[in-house]
């Protein structure tokens, strides 16, 4: 029940969040341009963090299939990161202009990725990537 109710209530746009206003105009920046980095979001439980994602995910992807999800807890050995998001990210977006990967929990002490899938992702994110393969 506490989990729906989070759900029910959490801010689905930037003007319902209590951001700083450094924060809240970086984060339009990226709306209203179109163009979004890779971004690390990190703080404590209850911070926000996730609905940040989801709301930058609900403002640039067109079709869910162009976004993954994945809980870096329950997914995170270098197998995750071969087999869902390399061949992921290999096809073209759908009705979006880019894909999206949210990764909940990638630094948890508790879990989180491996350091082997750790290592994989960087090598696959350092690597220049002007198009889809």
């Amino acid at each position: 029940m506490t989990s729906l109710l989070v759900e029910k209530y959490r801010p689905k746009n930037l003007k319902e969040l209590i951001l700083n206003s450094d924060l809240e105009t970086k984060f339009e920046e990226y709306i209203n341009t179109g163009n979004i980095p890779n971004l690390l979001l990190y703080g404590p439980p209850g911070t926000g963090k996730t609905t940040i994602a989801k709301i930058l995910i609900n403002e640039f992807i067109k079709d869910q299939r162009d976004a993954l999800i994945l809980n870096a807890s329950d997914d995170r050995g270098i197998d995750t990161i071969r087999n869902r998001i390399v061949p992921f990210l290999k096809s073209k977006p759908f009705k979006s202009k880019f894909k999206i990967i949210f990764m909940e929990e990638v630094g948890a002490p508790s879990g989180g990725l491996t350091q082997a899938a750790q290592s994989a992702l960087l090598n696959y994110i350092e690597e220049d990537r002007k198009s889809v393969v």
